[in-house]
């Protein structure tokens, strides 16, 4: 049987619940004596407490309908007891229902009921628990915000990093400590600049006259 066709069956049998007209069972409930109609076959079938009670009760002469009291549980309570014989199924309206619910179940004898109950709880406490929860709000990143760290300069063996410069340790007195003498920097080392020395002339005598040519001389 398909799931929509239990569903069309757990409408029809709710047609049924406290029903005069059809109901052979009268139930007298609660301390006001409320009246609510029941089916003897099928709440026989169902509950093992009912059962019992609607075989202990003696129908009279003349009477077409046998009255049942039920004095320990309150009316509405009773009437989803009925509505789970009958269809199966069960209306939850918060966990102190559900809680009084199952306390009814347990004097009825009614245990699928009673584990229906206890998984409808269990569902409700988690859904709760999930609300309570706050969700965890995330930021947006900004582009604009992003910060990037500059890589760390890498020195090689041959080289050395640079120095961080220290203070002296010298006196207020402008002295070392110690009493000793302060240490002058070295000269740096000129080299002066070289002149050129004038080169004095050379003047050539000789005691032979030198000849010269005439212009008509060939």
């Amino acid at each position: 049987m398909s799931s929509v066709s239990l569903v069309q069956l757990a409408r029809d049998l709710a047609l049924l619940l406290n029903d005069p007209v059809l109901s052979d069972i009268l139930f007298l409930v609660g301390p006001n004596q409320d009246k609510v109609y029941g089916l003897s076959p099928l709440l026989r079938v169902r509950c093992r407490a009912f059962n019992a009670l609607i075989g202990k009760c003696n129908v009279g002469r003349g009477e077409s309908i046998m009255t049942i009291p039920i004095a320990n549980i309150d009316p509405c309570i009773f009437k989803e007891c009925l509505r789970w014989c009958y269809t199966g199924t069960c209306v939850f309206v918060s966990l102190e229902q559900c809680n009084v619910i199952f306390q009814a179940a347990q004097l009825l004898l009614l245990d699928g009921l009673c584990e229906l109950c206890l998984q409808w709880q269990q569902q409700r406490k988690m859904e709760e628990s999930r609300r309570m929860v706050k969700p965890v709000v995330t930021t947006p990143v900004d582009d604009s915000m992003c910060f990037i760290t500059p890589r760390r300069q890498s020195f090689s063996n041959t080289s050395q990093p640079p120095q961080p410069a220290t203070a002296s340790n010298s006196s207020p007195s402008g002295s070392p400590p110690g009493g000793q003498k302060p240490t002058q920097p070295a000269p740096s080392a000129s080299i002066p600049p070289v002149t050129p020395k004038p080169v004095p002339a050379t003047v050539i005598t000789t005691s032979r006259p030198i000849p010269t040519k005439s212009a008509g001389s060939a």
